[in-house]
C-alpha cells in the first residue's frame, strides 16, 4: 500500500526549493508521485464534515488521489497552505485508502526566516530602500558593501 505524504512547510522555509526539485527534476519517477496542490483547492477542502459523496470537486480529487496511490509507492501532496489548513489534511486522510500517512515540514532558524522574508519583500519596497541608503550615507557608510538585510539592520540601529 502506498504512503501518503503531506509536505506542509510553513511560509519562507524553503518549500519552494523542495517543490521545484520534485517538479523540475522529477526524481524517482517510477516510485513517487508529487502533486502540488493549488491553495484554493486546499482552502475548499478545509471544511468540517467534507464528504466526496456530496462535493464533486472533492470527489474528483479523491478519485485522482486513489489512482496515484494505486500506481506509486508514495504520493506527496505539497503546498505551504496546508500549514494553515489542518482540516483539509484530515479530510483528505480520512477518505484516502493509504494506511501510512506522514506529515513533513521544514522550518528554518529564526534568523534565516527573517533574511528570507526580507529578501522576498522588503528589498523591493523603494521607499524602504531609499531610506536605508539615506541613513547609511548620512553616517558615511557605503551601502554597497552590505547585503540588503545587513544594510537594513544597520540603518535601523543608526536611526533608532
Amino acid at each position: 500500500m502506498s504512503k501518503l505524504i503531506f509536505h506542509i512547510g510553513p511560509p519562507k522555509c524553503g518549500s519552494s526549493s523542495i517543490q521545484a526539485f520534485f517538479m523540475e527534476k522529477s526524481p524517482c519517477k517510477e516510485k513517487v508521485k508529487f502533486i502540488y496542490l493549488n491553495s484554493s483547492i486546499i482552502g475548499h477542502f478545509n471544511k468540517g464534515n467534507l464528504n466526496p459523496e456530496n462535493d464533486t470537486k472533492f470527489n474528483h480529487f479523491i478519485k485522482k488521489l486513489e489512482k496515484a496511490l494505486n500506481r506509486y509507492d508514495a504520493v506527496i501532496l505539497s503546498n505551504e497552505f496546508f500549514f494553515e489548513c489542518h482540516t483539509s489534511i484530515r479530510n483528505i486522510s480520512k477518505f484516502s485508502s493509504s494506511k501510512t500517512i506522514k506529515i513533513v515540514g521544514y522550518s528554518r532558524k529564526q534568523s534565516d526566516f527573517l533574511l528570507s522574508s526580507f529578501s522576498q519583500w522588503e528589498f523591493r519596497e523603494l521607499r524602504t530602500k531609499d531610506s536605508i541608503l539615506m541613513v547609511l550615507k548620512q553616517h558615511g557608510i557605503n551601502a554597497a558593501i552590505f547585503w540588503g538585510a545587513e544594510a537594513f539592520l544597520i540603518a535601523a540601529i543608526l536611526s533608532d
